[in-house]
């Protein structure tokens, strides 16, 4: 989501979880923990769009490495989608893995 001044949130999470078989967030086994930690990416900041260039600052993150940290990026836009290139996803994914963002507009 982006609001109109200019604030964004991102929650990424992949379709099939596992639950945790305790039934009780604090209670994970350390693979449960693990599998949660990497099934979901989550971040909020600002976002500022100038010509085909998109600038964010990420103000906390479920990966906490990124707190604090801004990027510029290229990206397209077709009609109501906008998408660009994450060059370096968080999962830890063989070199010259990248990741494809797609924003849909709401009306």
């Amino acid at each position: 989501m982006i609001d109109a001044q200019g604030h964004y949130m991102m929650l990424i999470a992949r379709a099939k979880r596992m639950p945790f078989a305790a039934g009780d967030k604090s209670k994970g086994t350390p693979g449960e923990y693990r599998a949660a930690s990497l099934d979901v990416n989550a971040h909020y900041g600002s976002i500022a769009i100038r010509g085909d260039r998109m600038t964010t600052h990420i103000e906390q993150a479920s990966f906490p490495n990124w707190n604090g940290r801004g990027a510029t990026t290229h990206y397209t836009r077709d009609g109501n989608q906008l998408t660009y290139i994450v060059a370096k996803p968080s999962s830890g994914a063989s070199e010259g893995a990248h990741g494809e963002v797609v924003w849909q507009r709401l009306d």
